[in-house]
């Protein structure tokens, strides 16, 4: 079995001890180690009876097993023993179906799949793409899927050209000055200044500034930082989004 994993699995340090006590071995310390581990022990439960037909297994197992996950993750999952399927789930994570002709495909975004198919299926919370080389089927975690309908993208590859930039992040850091100036333009007046659309004596009443994000944007953050401090004198913080829930609140 294959688990690729785009999110946090906030309960797998209990799953994992449970896990350890009924016998199963784990060879890293990261939260996508566990699901495999919970789909195959669910799989080999539904083997041994006969309430789930053999086709509809692995699904059934995936359904169940992710149902126990507390967290935001988008997962792909594929089994030696069921190598007709992909089976893609949704959980507070962006994940989108391409479709084909005679072949389907899921990704975390968009520009992923424009080289191959204009027709996407983004998914909704909790829903599951069941994907064949012929057809995709949604499933709920609980429920029906939703059956929204396809979309048809704008885009082009042309559009999503690397402009002769060997990767696509190193083409976005040389765009970073356009993009700035494009994003302030709307807010400059006729002397080059800019005027944020904020209330009235909104940053008079302010003491600190605590910055939330993850990633790319989590360094981006820690440049804003140094900028509030230096040019606003405004005491700022950098906080991971995914661990900000659990910090201790800030004294006031």
């Amino acid at each position: 079995m294959a688990v690729v994993q785009n999110g946090i699995i906030e309960n797998f340090h209990g799953l994992r001890e449970e896990l350890k006590q009924r016998g199963h071995q784990f060879v890293t310390e990261t939260d996508t180690e566990v699901i495999p581990h919970l789909i195959a022990e669910t799989l080999a439960q539904l083997r041994t009876g006969t309430e789930v037909p053999a086709p509809l297994q692995l699904l059934e197992a995936v359904r169940r097993s992710v149902q126990r996950l507390q967290g935001a993750f988008a997962l792909a999952i594929a089994h030696a023993d069921f190598p007709d399927e992909i089976l893609a789930v949704r959980q507070q994570a962006p994940l989108v179906v391409g479709l084909g002709q005679g072949e389907n495909f899921c990704a975390s975004d968009t520009p992923a799949l424009v080289a191959y198919t204009q027709t996407v299926l983004p998914l909704e919370n909790g829903e599951i793409a069941r994907i064949e080389r012929s057809q995709v089927t949604l499933y709920g975690l609980t429920a029906a899927g939703t059956g929204a309908p396809p979309q048809t993208l704008a885009w082009t590859p042309i559009a999503l050209d690397k402009q002769g930039f060997r990767h696509y992040m190193l083409k976005e850091i040389y765009e970073q000055p356009g993009t700035v100036r494009a994003g302030l333009a709307r807010f400059l007046d006729e002397n080059d200044r800019v005027h944020l659309p904020l209330p009235p004596n909104f940053l008079a009443n302010l003491d600190n500034i605590q910055i939330l994000a993850c990633g790319t944007s989590w360094h981006a953050a820690l440049v804003g930082k140094y900028l509030l401090e230096q040019v606003a004198q405004m005491p700022t913080t950098v906080h991971y989004a995914s661990e900000y829930r659990y910090a201790p609140p800030r004294p006031t």
